[in-house]
């Protein structure tokens, strides 16, 4: 270095998390002012398991979502962010602004947290980098908007200080504060939200990333993951024991009768979605549903574009490889969108931004990796240094700026929806969520028109034609009723609610042999609840025989 060079200034110790609590917490101030929205209004607002401190403990024997009379049975097991509904709740008098603090407060927190995971494995500038871009990140948005992102929150934020822990504890030593303080930090996670189970795999991959294949190779390291282990397997055990199973929510209507290859040809197409969702969020929307993402059954078009696309990653990957931080942080995303991407088992939704939470950080991680390796290979270019600083700059303006217009569209159910048809027009799921909104804001007419538009861009969703025909019997049209009903149960009979809402419309309509037809094919299947309908078919059918004709 000349003399006429400046020397670089390390930035002081108090600089990197005050400039990413600034920038998250500036960030998610534009959702202080959302009230409750989508999945809020089920699981806070109408949820009285959440309204009573009392419950508590049962919280943690109950299902995540509250039962419903004649419903499938929950399959997902999120206590902790139940209870912590329920402290909110308790907290703001059940007002929507106590929620939103804490989803800002749990945002800048994991900001924190993934400046702490950097700079375990990244410089301090590049580390700064990647906790700042994901402080900013406009794929956020749904998760601090929508109080129930407060799960992704929490799993996120637990599941980071038990890999900030587990590093430490290979760094600088084992204790056992620092090993109780790993284990449960991980439960808590898991207990937030099932996306955690993906911790403990990636332990080893930031101990590649840390110290290479002698630091993955120690015995403590080794015995690190098997307590990670065995604390999943007896997460497993309670979930197991809550739920009946270990299997994730209902699959999407789209998975009914396709095979696995279906699954994984149509997750090959979501990959440049995905990729563009992580790195230029420019367009967000709150549903992917079919026809915005597409059922694929051969390997062509967009699905090949995928396979290219992951090809190419990998072969960055492993150019990459001197700089560890990048295939750590491409692993990382692999990982971490492992439990959503429906290749394991089939979830509930194609793709949602919200599952792309955790894996973002592998993104910013890749950023980070990225970073180093330029500050590394132009040491002394202070040109190419200033010019990828003021690039990361111009990214993090434009992402805070996203991010506060984007973070209002969660403030009720009304913003959300009319904006989700704009952005999604052809999501058949965002026109249903139009058509409920309408309904209860008694447009009937143009309701109609819009679950219309819903069956013609995805005709094999029987939660659309429930709802459909909920509004016909409502309007006083139960002929109309009846077919949409019969269509749902061909599509899932299963569906004991769709049965017996069909009971009643044929009532109505004075088909009694077909209403008890119906009751009858339920009790045969071991739900009883049906006896009452048929003793209400009975008496019905008697009570119009008893009754006189009007007179003319």
């Amino acid at each position: 270095m000349t003399p006429h060079q400046p020397v670089p200034t390390p930035l002081p110790a108090w600089f990197s998390p005050l400039l990413v609590i600034g920038l998250a917490a500036g960030a998610a101030a534009a959702g202080l002012g959302n009230g409750f929205a989508y999945d809020d209004v089920h699981l806070v607002l109408r949820n009285d398991r959440v309204h009573d401190l009392a419950r508590l403990p049962a919280l943690f024997a109950e299902s995540y979502w509250p039962p419903v009379p004649l419903g499938p049975d929950g399959r997902l097991y999120r206590p902790l962010t139940t209870a912590a509904f329920a402290v909110q709740w308790a907290l703001g008098g059940g007002g929507p602004l106590a929620f939103h603090l804490v989803s800002a407060g749990l945002y800048v927190l994991v900001s924190l947290l993934v400046l702490a995971l950097a700079r375990r494995i990244l410089p301090l500038g590049p580390a700064t980098a990647a906790a700042a871009l994901f402080a900013i990140h406009p794929l956020h948005t749904e998760v601090v908007g929508n109080v129930v992102g407060q799960g992704e929150l929490l799993a996120a934020g637990w599941g980071l200080l038990a890999l900030v822990l587990a590093l430490d504890g290979e760094r600088c030593g084992w204790s056992a504060r620092r090993t109780a303080g790993m284990l449960g930090a991980l439960t808590a996670a898991l207990l937030s939200k099932e996306h955690a189970v993906v911790v403990p795999f990636l332990f080893p991959v930031l101990l590649l990333a840390g110290g290479g294949r002698r630091a993955l190779l120690r015995e403590s390291a080794g015995k690190a993951a098997v307590l990670m282990a065995g604390v999943l397997i007896l997460y497993l055990s309670l979930r197991h024991a809550v739920l009946g199973g270990i299997s994730g929510d209902l699959m999407h209507p789209a998975w009914r009768g396709e095979p696995v290859a279906t699954r994984w040809l149509t997750m090959l197409a979501t990959v440049p979605t995905l990729l563009r969702l992580l790195v230029w969020p420019a367009h967000l929307q709150a549903d992917y549903s079919p026809r915005e993402l597409q059922v694929v059954h051969t390997l062509s078009g967009s699905a090949l574009v995928g396979l290219g696309l992951l090809l190419g990653l990998g072969a960055s990957a492993f150019a990459a490889r001197r700089q560890p931080a990048v295939p750590a942080g491409l692993a990382w995303v692999a990982l971490a969108f492992l439990p959503a991407a429906n290749l394991l088992l089939p979830t509930g939704v194609l793709l949602a931004e919200r599952t792309l939470f955790l894996p973002s950080v592998g993104a910013c991680l890749v950023v980070g990796g990225v970073a180093a390796g330029i500050g590394r290979r132009f040491p002394d270019r202070g040109a190419v240094r200033l010019g990828w600083g003021a690039l990361v700059v111009g990214v993090i303006f434009l992402g805070a700026s996203r991010s506060i217009s984007r973070l209002p569209v969660w403030r009720d159910n009304r913003a959300l929806f009319s904006q989700t048809v704009r952005d999604a027009p052809e999501s058949y799921w965002a026109w249903r969520n139009y058509a409920g909104d309408l309904v209860l804001r008694d447009q009937p007419d143009s309701a109609r028109t819009a679950y219309e538009r819903s069956l013609a861009l995805f005709d094999r969703d029987p939660n659309v034609m429930d709802d459909f025909a909920g509004l016909e019997r409502r309007e006083g049209r139960c002929e109309r009723s009846v077919p949409l009903l019969r269509r749902a149960l061909a599509l899932d009979p299963g569906r004991d609610l769709t049965a017996a809402r069909l009971v009643g419309c044929l009532v109505t309509l004075g088909a009694f042999d077909a209403a008890r037809v119906e009751a009858q094919l339920r009790l045969r299947r071991g739900r009883e609840e049906f006896r009452s309908l048929l003793l209400m078919v009975d008496s019905v059918e008697r009570a119009r025989q008893l009754t006189p004709p009007p007179t003319p």
